[in-house]
């Protein structure tokens, strides 16, 4: 039961996250934010490691190919995830973005692409999570079509926020296959989070040799504040997903990650930008019952099989 409490709380910490980085991104590069925040994870959580006796780091050295594929998916994710946030409201980039979590582990596996073992996908469950795909095709059309509370947004600008978005999400659950067959295989949650970072860090660092503001430019005071906000709403929320992977097969968690959405959705409209959108109510209202549904459905299956036992 503790895993997915755990990725419940990287739910509703990650909503504060949207909303608030949402906001932020308007001002502020998202590649400083980045550079802050994942080096100051990296580099706690490799004291953290390094104090449990380092048997983590060293079991990653046989585990090479799988740490340079969740550097590099990690890059991916956050890199388009925060360049969506920039491109459309903050409920629709969060949708697309958990949402398509257990869609893409179904449509991987049916590819061929099995890289740890999880539970059956029940025929039940498959009818919900087809409406999960239609109501995200409902949210993709209504960011194109204007329909979500932001003014003034553009249709070319909506549809790149819902591809980044999309994308983003695919790679982050490749990303957390991966590390649950890291975890499978021993490593811990502080020796993944010690080395995830690396790429993006260099990828911030590069920006910001060459951007116009780099990170230089702030004061010391917004450089603390961007790295303890950082480091709270961008880390955090990764170390309790991790956790939580560790302890729930694949796609339950993504199942309880794709509510999200509906968690970002009230707490958006704290931004002065967006205004509510009964359209987009609809939408997530069919996404969060899908989701709700499937859910329940899982969780009767594994009621009856330990029944059976």
């Amino acid at each position: 039961m503790i895993g997915p409490l755990l990725v419940l709380g990287f739910v509703l910490l990650s909503a504060v996250r949207d909303v608030y980085f949402g906001h932020v991104f308007q001002s502020v590069g998202f590649f400083t934010v980045v550079l802050i925040a994942c080096t100051i994870c990296t580099m706690f959580f490799l004291v953290v490691a390094a104090l449990r006796g380092g048997s983590g780091l060293s079991e990653l050295r046989h585990h090479f190919g799988v740490v340079v594929a969740v550097n590099v998916t990690t890059a991916i994710a956050w890199i388009l995830y925060f360049f969506a946030l920039t491109h459309t409201a903050p409920a629709v980039a969060n949708t697309l973005y958990s949402g398509i979590g257990p869609i893409a582990i179904i449509v991987l596996e049916i590819l061929g692409w099995r890289i740890v073992a999880r539970g059956p996908v029940l025929r039940a469950e498959a009818v919900f999570f087809a409406g999960v795909g239609a109501s995200l095709i409902l949210i993709g059309f209504g960011a194109v079509a204007g329909f979500t509370g932001v003014p003034g947004e553009s249709s070319v600008m909506s549809l790149s926020g819902v591809v980044l978005a999309t994308v983003a999400g695919v790679s982050l659950v490749v990303i957390i296959l991966y590390t649950k067959k890291l975890h499978d295989n021993g490593v811990g949650s502080d020796a993944i989070l010690a080395t995830r970072f690396i790429l993006i860090v260099f990828i911030a660092v590069a920006v910001e040799a060459f951007d116009t503001r780099s990170i230089w430019d702030y004061s010391a005071k917004q450089i603390a504040w961007l790295g303890v906000s950082g480091s709270v709403l961008i880390v955090m929320p990764i170390y309790l997903l991790q956790l939580g992977i560790a302890r729930s097969v694949p796609l339950t968690a993504n199942i309880i990650r794709a509510l999200g959405p509906v968690a970002v959705f009230g707490a958006q409209f704290v931004d002065p930008r967006i205004t509510f959108s009964p359209y987009m109510l609809s939408a997530l209202s069919l996404y969060a019952f899908c989701i709700i549904a499937a859910n329940l459905v899982r969780a009767r299956s594994t009621l009856n099989t330990i029944k059976a036992l």
